[in-house]
């Protein structure tokens, strides 16, 4: 049976969040992790960015931003799916370009240093 060892980066630095790890699902902007006792855990605004078998290693991203960009994500896959408009997913989308523009911001003061 492969284990794995779960970090989670945000970017500038990595963290080991769980070990012994059999059970990874992405679900509603959060990463559900279960480990081989049958104990789960979350990781929230996360994505799966990484897995290795041979190293056991699973690596997760989390940034604020992923939460709405995976909600965003699950509308319109739901929405095609169903064949039908769901007028959250434009609530959505502007939501999700508030917060890229204000990462951008931050970023343009931060190298303005």
């Amino acid at each position: 049976m492969c284990e794995f060892k779960v970090t989670v980066s945000d970017g500038k630095k990595s963290s080991i969040v769980a070990t012994d790890i059999i059970y990874a699902e992405q679900v509603e902007g959060k990463v559900i992790l279960r480990d081989i006792l049958g104990v789960s855990s979350e990781v929230n605004s996360a994505i799966i960015s990484y897995v290795n078998v041979n190293s056991q290693q699973l690596k997760l991203l989390s940034l604020p931003i992923l939460k709405t960009f995976t909600r965003f994500l699950e509308i319109y896959a739901k929405s095609v799916t169903e064949d039908k408009y769901n007028p959250e997913i434009e609530e959505t989308w502007n939501q999700l370009k508030n917060e890229g523009n204000q990462l951008i911001e931050n970023l343009k003061k931060a190298s303005a240093f």
